[in-house]
């Protein structure tokens, strides 16, 4: 799903614009962005809009919900996972189970956090940016 939204380009370099955006209502409530009227995104500048312009930007949410399950939950998951073979593991060596839950959780957290920074770079390369998709009159 792709949002357009317009705003105005305060800063141009090479390809790339930075793109001051005024908040719409959905964002009243959430208080996650800095700023209190508005939000400014870097974005590809395929219009070649210049500095002061009123431009339409198109931003992309279809990776939103992956985004947000490898990020939040994936880690909670490996954590119980690990537990959980912990666990499983100290049984299976007839040991305390307590040491070995322990462990298992902390590996299932380094894993996943690897994971995670590995997501996030791979997002990077693929340039997932909002991209100016015409000058507005």
């Amino acid at each position: 799903m792709k949002n357009r939204l317009e705003g105005i380009v305060i800063e141009v370099k090479d390809k790339i614009a930075m793109v001051k955006i005024r908040r719409h209502g959905d964002c009243s409530g959430c208080g996650a962005c800095p700023g209190d009227e508005a939000i400014v995104y870097e974005a590809l500048n395929r219009a070649q809009a210049q500095l002061g312009k009123r431009v339409i930007v198109e931003l992309e949410s279809d990776h939103l919900v992956e985004s947000v399950f490898i990020v939040f939950i994936l880690p909670l998951l490996a954590v119980t996972l690990g537990c959980f073979g912990g666990v499983l593991l100290a049984g299976w060596l007839h040991q305390s189970p307590l040491l070995w839950e322990i462990a298992g959780g902390l590996t299932g957290l380094v894993l996943s956090l690897g994971y995670v920074r590995y997501f996030e770079q791979s997002v990077k390369a693929q340039q997932h940016l909002p991209t100016i998709v015409q000058v507005a009159n």
